[in-house]
């Protein structure tokens, strides 16, 4: 992906239909001289990562536990990741929070 503010999501990220704008804050680690790594948004996301997963699979075991077939998938944990994501960048725009500079 570029590293632009914003940038077009893909119809898997967004479970289909026609790609959306979005604002990604641009570079999460912003350096004079790069314009490569991730995006703040991409950070934010991988932030929610660990406890998401941590959720998942506790919810997992004590569903297995109860011989139920609810469980909660990889995707789910990942679409879960972007859209807490989403929402901190909504918040930082709410905010008035400005892109960092090198």
């Amino acid at each position: 992906m570029t590293q632009t503010d914003t940038q077009t999501i893909t119809n898997i990220e967004r479970g289909g239909g026609m790609s959306t704008k979005i604002n990604d804050g641009g570079p999460a680690f912003p350096m004079a001289f790069s314009n490569q790594g991730m995006t703040l948004r991409d950070w934010f996301a991988g932030q929610a990562l660990g406890a998401q997963v941590a959720d998942a699979a506790a919810f997992n075991d004590r569903s297995r536990a109860r011989k139920s077939d609810i469980r909660i998938t990889d995707e789910d944990v990942a679409n879960a990741c972007w859209s807490y994501a989403d929402a901190m960048m909504k918040a930082r725009e709410k905010e008035g929070a400005t892109r960092p500079r090198a």
